[in-house]
């Protein structure tokens, strides 16, 4: 008869055990109910547990046996979500970035002077970019590497976060997209909608003064009030000034416009490659590579240009000097004051002096060219000879002093064409419309008329060794 005992159920592990995986699959748990009785013959191994893991498809990142043997060792009670196995997780992959290569919120930069003092003009808040700078570089994202789910399954990185580059007007972008660069010379602008502009111009909304600074840039300025005293404005392009300018300093390669006019003084200097226009001059020093068009006076100032003309219902000059190399054009020249007013027309030196100059320097260059070539033919001569590292350095040398002399010549001899075309253009005149006063005074580089009456419309025009004046 077979005992009654063997007929009872010998527990096993699985019916005490309870598994848990987290939803991203990196992390397993089991939690044990209350362990069998020990008079049930219960045993449990690290080798049965994870023979049941295996069974639910967990096989990577298990914990040591041992700490699974500790663990159903110590088995008396529930044990609630015991971790026994952990996956890799995939590493985090590094964003693109953007590295700016000028200052997005510029700060006042005060320069001090030498002496301790601050320059409160300089603030040094422009940026000014060429064509072709670098702006904007774009760092390439780094993507993460994959990790290991408790399954055994890989698992994939975040994809990397990607940005745009910031382009706005006046930039170009790489072709690979991570470079961004000006356009062309300008202001750098960075704004609110977190885009990188090149502008061309600089407007300035007020007066050009303590809040503004000098201002030095690529490109054009507009002013939309006056430039105030003290202060300077140079340009690449062109300066526009709404207002007036007081005694302050504008240069620039192109034009010059003051819509107002220019209130200055001996230190008032306005400087274009161009044209100036504006509406008056007075106690000013104007230089123009081109015209200076003045709409009512010019007084007490020191022009220099290849031709004045002033225009309007006044059209006046009175005091100071005005010089043209080929025209002067005012309604009234002088005052009833007799005031001192000169008036210069041509060259200095003369076209003709130039021209000495030239062929004189022509013919130094010249014979330093033969003296150069002599020096090479005797160390082309010694060819068949070997030479030494000195005495082909020195070859190298004689040939480089011909290459430069050469040069030279060249440069002389297309500016000799330019004075003998100059020589043979029209004669330089004044043009007075309607009165020359008593004051007035007419000189080249080798003449001078002095008006000495009061004269009516008529021309004064500048040969070689005279002055001539026509009427009418």
């Amino acid at each position: 008869m077979m005992d009654e005992n063997e007929h009872e159920h010998v527990p096993k592990l699985a019916d005490h055990v309870k598994f848990k995986v987290t939803p991203d699959k990196l992390t397993a748990f089991v939690s044990l109910a209350p362990p069998p009785s020990l008079e049930s013959g219960f045993t449990a191994s690290a080798s049965e547990l994870v023979d049941l893991l295996e069974e639910q498809g967990i096989v990577s990142g298990l914990i040591p046996t041992e700490e699974i043997q500790n663990l159903l060792d110590g088995w008396v009670e529930p044990v609630p979500q015991i971790l026994v196995a952990q996956g890799t997780p995939p590493t985090a992959p590094v964003a693109e970035d953007l590295v700016f290569h000028f200052e997005r919120d510029p700060v006042i930069h005060l320069e001090e002077r030498e002496d301790g003092s601050v320059d409160y003009r300089e603030l040094g808040i422009l940026q000014n970019a060429l064509a072709g700078q670098l702006l904007v570089e774009k760092t390439p994202a780094i993507p993460g590497e994959p990790g290991v789910d408790v399954y055994g399954l890989p698992v994939a990185p975040k994809p990397p976060v990607t940005i745009r580059i910031p382009a706005g007007k006046g930039t170009e972008v790489s072709e690979d997209g991570f470079a961004l660069f000006a356009a062309h010379d300008g202001l750098i602008l960075y704004g609110p909608d977190k885009k990188v502009v090149v502008s061309p111009v600089y407007y300035v909304q007020g007066c050009v003064d303590f809040s503004t600074g000098n201002i030095d840039f690529r490109g054009s300025v507009v002013v939309r009030e006056n430039i105030q005293s003290g202060f300077t404005v140079v340009a690449d392009d062109n300066v526009e000034v709404f207002g007036i300018v007081e005694k302050a300093t504008v240069a620039c390669g192109g034009d010059i416009v003051v819509r107002g006019g220019v209130q200055g003084s001996a230190k008032t200097s306005l400087e274009a490659a161009g044209n100036v226009r504006a509406l008056y001059l007075q106690n000013a020093v104007v230089k123009a590579g081109h015209e200076v068009i003045v709409a009512d006076s010019v007084m007490h100032s020191h022009v220099v240009a290849r031709s004045v003309r002033v225009t309007g219902k006044r059209a006046l000059l009175v005091g100071g000097v005005c010089a043209a190399t080929d025209l002067v054009s005012v309604r009234v020249a002088g005052s009833h004051m007799s005031t001192p007013t000169r008036i210069v027309l041509g060259y200095f030196p003369s076209p003709r002096e130039r021209l000495l100059e030239i062929e004189a320097e022509m013919q130094s260059v010249e014979e330093s060219i033969g003296k150069v070539r002599d020096a090479l033919f005797r160390l082309a001569s010694a060819q068949g000879r070997a030479l030494g590292s000195g005495a082909v350095a020195m070859q190298e040398r004689v040939q480089e002093t011909l290459a430069a002399e050469e040069r030279r010549l060249a440069e002389l001899l297309e500016e000799h064409a330019r004075w003998q075309e100059r020589l043979q253009g029209p004669e330089p005149f004044v043009k007075i419309t309607t009165v020359a006063y008593p004051g007035v005074r007419i000189e080249s580089s080798v003449v001078m008329h002095t008006v000495s009456e009061l004269t009516h419309a008529c021309r004064f025009v500048l040969h070689e060794t005279e002055i001539e004046r026509i009427s009418g």
